[in-house]
This record gives C-alpha cells, sequence and structure tokens, in this order.
C-alpha cells in the first residue's frame, strides 16, 4: 500500500487531473472500494485481542463493489441486459439476491489462502429493484 488517501500533485500522465487517485480514500477521505477489500481481509480476520486497536467481535462485512443501475447508464453495456457485481466479504461465502431472487452462492478465502477473496457473479440479468 503506497498510499492511503488521494492526494493533490502526481496526476496521471497525458490527462487533465490534477492529483494522483491511487489511494484508498479519496480527497473528501470517502472510502473507494479498495477500502472495503482491505478491511474484509485484514481488519476483520485478525483477532480481537491486545494487538488490535479495537475490537470486532469476530463480525463478518459484505461490500457490493457495483451499483444496481441500468446497463444502459454506462457507455461500455449500453443495450446489455446483464451486469457483474463483484463482493468483498469476510464471511466464508457469500450469497447474491436481486429482488428476493438468488443469483448463486460463491465460496470466498483470506488472501494469504491464496486466489478467491472476492466474489463475483459474471453476467446478472438486471431488473429495476434491489440487491
Amino acid at each position: 500500500i503506497w498510499t492511503l488517501f488521494d492526494y493533490y500533485g502526481e496526476p496521471p500522465v497525458g490527462g487533465p487531473e490534477v492529483s494522483g487517485t491511487y489511494g484508498q480514500f479519496d480527497l473528501c477521505g470517502f472510502p473507494k472500494a479498495a477500502a472495503f477489500w482491505y478491511r474484509t481481509q485484514w481488519l476483520l480476520n485478525i483477532r480481537d485481542g491486545p494487538d488490535k486497536t479495537f475490537p470486532t467481535g469476530d463480525a463478518h462485512e459484505v461490500h457490493l463493489v457495483e451499483s444496481w443501475e441500468s446497463p444502459d447508464s454506462f457507455p461500455e453495456s449500453k443495450g446489455s441486459k446483464m451486469r457483474s457485481i463483484h463482493a468483498y466479504s469476510s464471511a466464508p461465502v457469500v450469497e447474491l439476491f436481486v429482488n428476493d431472487k438468488s443469483q448463486g452462492l460463491r465460496a470466498l478465502k483470506p488472501m494469504v489462502s491464496g486466489p478467491g477473496s472476492y466474489a463475483e457473479w459474471a453476467s446478472v440479468p438486471w431488473e429495476p429493484g434491489v440487491l
């Protein structure tokens, strides 16, 4: 982890940006998706004890990376009826629901155990409603 927060200066080459956008938190301090991934892989996988700043009580957390907007909202998926959804979690298994209909279970494992530290549903049929 090179930097925790985005910062002014060192923008990507060739763009009009004025800040480096490589941090886990944006310039206002709001967490980006990477912050949630690190939280599920590091903070929530450490047992409560004297070396942990504050207890989490062995709780699990799930963060859905994408929003549930129509594929037509994005130029790269305009006209498609499918969405890809990624979830970060400290739980061993995550299930995705669209309007109370299961899209299936995905197993996850901590990054120290190898690939599989996030869940992916590659082709979820989009319909108005909620995840």
